[in-house]
């Protein structure tokens, strides 16, 4: 007779086949529970260190690398991509950290200034009528005014425009980045106002105007946005928006991204946003005058003076106009810069370093004068004097 296997066996080896497989798949489960645990950890740690080195006070900054040159009393630097650019009434050149030469352009200025934004630069002759366009290779274009430059910005594709200024009649130009002419804008002195200050978006789609108004005695102003595009073809002389603030003087204006323009008055400031049409979104009206203005990266800082002993009362506002940080400092200063984590305080002999946090991590004096001090990724920084530049590291 044949044997027959009970079900039972079966329904048993079954069983055990789901019981290894219920123990490989927490083993395995296991495995994988421990090493998402491990990097948690590794997360935490690396957060907890960041944290940690971004708020540590340091006692010194060290030399990491020097580098010697001969410059003259009127040259400076500023910072441009990871790079220098060095001008002076005689020309300017484009250097590495190390003053290695990328590029280098020669002319005769009175009063060059200078407008940066990305790679492009425009170098203008402030009173005069000489205006260069470069990029990071070098020149791209060259313009000769017939009336004195005032002011100049640029964006990022090279598109410039320039203030000139006549006794009774001011004219805003715009000219690409190989100095041909796009359009122009005339400003009557008696109707529109006097210039005091452009902005241009980074993208070239807008710009920003603010006009000194003096009316019955009281002086306004009338902050101006001109549309480029196709937006600003419908409207008369490309102006879609304009604000009016009557007795208040608003002398800078800045574009922080495309759309957020911020235009900065004697004791506040307001936000513009808008893609093609900006509007006022942001009233920042305080009690107090403003003593002194900076820009960052999608931020901006105002400088108070106050009563006590600590004269100076700093307060950094994101594109938003929100407050990020509120810093008292005693710092007789002649600049202030805003980094991506940092902030940066200086004279000709010393300096101060703040987290955005308002943690104090340096301050020191310098053997040397100050040309331009600014700051690198991590803890580096760049002090340039007339006769060296140093790469310095906190430490």
């Amino acid at each position: 007779m044949p044997k027959i296997t009970p079900f039972e066996n079966k329904k048993t080896e079954h069983s055990g086949m789901k019981e290894y497989t219920r123990k490989l798949l927490l083993h395995r489960l296991g495995i994988g529970g421990r090493f998402l645990v491990c990097i948690l950890v590794a997360v935490g740690i690396a957060i907890g260190v960041s944290r940690y080195l971004s708020n540590k006070n340091y006692d010194t900054l060290e030399v990491i690398s020097s580098v010697e040159h001969a410059d003259t009393i009127s040259t400076r630097y500023v910072e441009y991509n990871d790079r220098l650019l060095r001008y002076s009434k005689d020309g300017v050149s484009c250097v590495t950290l190390s003053h290695e030469m990328i590029w280098s352009q020669t002319y005769n200025m009175q009063d060059p200034i200078l407008a940066i934004c990305g790679s492009a630069v425009a170098v203008a002759d402030q009173g005069g009528n000489e205006l260069y366009i470069f990029d990071e290779s070098g020149l791209k274009g060259q313009v000769n005014t017939l009336l004195p430059i005032q002011q100049v910005t640029i964006s990022r594709e090279g598109v410039t425009a320039v203030i000139l200024e006549d006794s009774s009649v001011s004219w805003i130009y715009l000219y690409d980045q190989d100095g041909e002419k796009l359009l122009d804008a005339r400003c009557n002195l008696a109707e529109t106002g006097q210039p005091m200050s452009l902005s241009m978006a980074p993208d070239g789609s807008k710009l920003a105007v603010s006009f000194l108004q003096v009316a019955g005695g009281m002086s306004n102003t009338c902050v101006v946005f001109y549309n480029l595009g196709a937006v600003g073809a419908n409207f008369v002389d490309k102006i879609v928006a304009s604000r009016l603030y009557e007795g208040i003087l608003v002398p800078r204006v800045c574009y922080l991204s495309e759309d957020t323009c911020v235009a900065v008055g004697e004791t506040g400031f307001y936000v513009f946003e808008g893609a093609e049409i900006p509007e006022e979104t942001v009233d920042g009206t305080m009690e107090g005058e403003i003593q002194s203005v900076c820009f960052g990266e999608s931020r901006f800082g105002l400088v108070y003076e106050q009563e006590g002993e600590i004269p100076y009362l700093l307060k950094i506002f994101d594109r938003k106009g929100n407050l990020v940080l509120e810093q008292s400092f005693d710092l007789k200063y002649s600049q202030i810069k805003l980094a991506k984590d940092c902030v940066v305080i200086y004279n000709e002999n010393e300096c101060a370093i703040y987290s955005m946090k308002g943690v104090l991590r340096y301050q020191g004096t310098f053997t040397d004068t100050l040309v331009n001090f600014y700051a690198l990724k991590g803890r580096r920084f760049v002090a340039v004097y007339p006769q060296k530049t140093d790469q310095l590291k906190l430490s």
